[in-house]
């Protein structure tokens, strides 16, 4: 699905693809199924990259909302993916 091997994303690309993926955990992703998947996957494949501006405990957290995400983490991901967008424009 993704090309290998991954081009070297700079680190506020990391960034943004880390927004892409809080934006699909708190369900205000407008993406089609498909592009989710993609951009799940291309998290996936560097998650463990250092990003610019964002704290990196972010991955944690991500990790946490993909093993549980009721309505309380889905609200704390909303806060913490709005917070990253005002941090990288």
């Amino acid at each position: 699905m993704l090309p290998q091997p991954l081009p070297d994303f700079a680190p506020i690309e990391i960034d943004c693809i880390t927004s892409v993926m809080l934006k699909i955990l708190d369900g205000k992703c407008k993406m089609d199924a498909d592009e989710k998947e993609i951009m799940t996957a291309l998290y996936k494949a560097v998650q463990g990259r250092a990003g610019e501006v964002l704290d990196p405990v972010l991955h944690d957290v991500i990790g946490a909302a993909n093993n549980h995400l009721d309505e309380d983490m889905r609200l704390a991901i909303y806060e913490k993916r709005v917070l990253a967008e005002t941090m990288i424009s």
